[in-house]
């Protein structure tokens, strides 16, 4: 999370690359790429983005049914100084939103 606000750093390996947070777009549930799931040992080409750590960022990590759920401007008003409710209140929203897909969200804030 920026001073400004949020910035994408991972995107979905899916069909429909356009999906944005809070987004009503129907998307492919078809995986393209995963990890394990199969019988044999499958190479995967990992997106990679490289950034400086930098103290006091705050770095929001999702699932894609969350980060579909809610829009941007919603998801920068919830998350404040504690991380623990922040997560809490990122997640009631997104129930509340009746998110279609599996709901995961995590905070690291870097100190230092």
């Amino acid at each position: 999370m920026l001073d400004k606000g949020l910035a994408q750093l991972f995107t979905d390996d899916s069909f429909s690359p356009e999906s944005k947070s809070g987004g009503e777009a129907e998307r492919s549930t078809k995986l393209l790429q995963c990890y394990g799931g199969r019988p044999t040992f499958t190479d995967i080409e990992p997106h990679l983005h490289k950034e400086p750590c930098v103290a006091s960022s705050t770095y929001l990590r999702c699932s894609d049914g969350w980060y579909e759920t809610l829009p941007e401007e919603q998801m920068r008003s919830l998350i404040g100084t504690d991380l623990v409710a922040s997560c809490e209140a990122l997640m009631t929203a997104a129930l509340e939103a009746k998110a279609r897909d599996n709901t995961t969200v995590a905070l690291v804030r870097i100190v230092g």
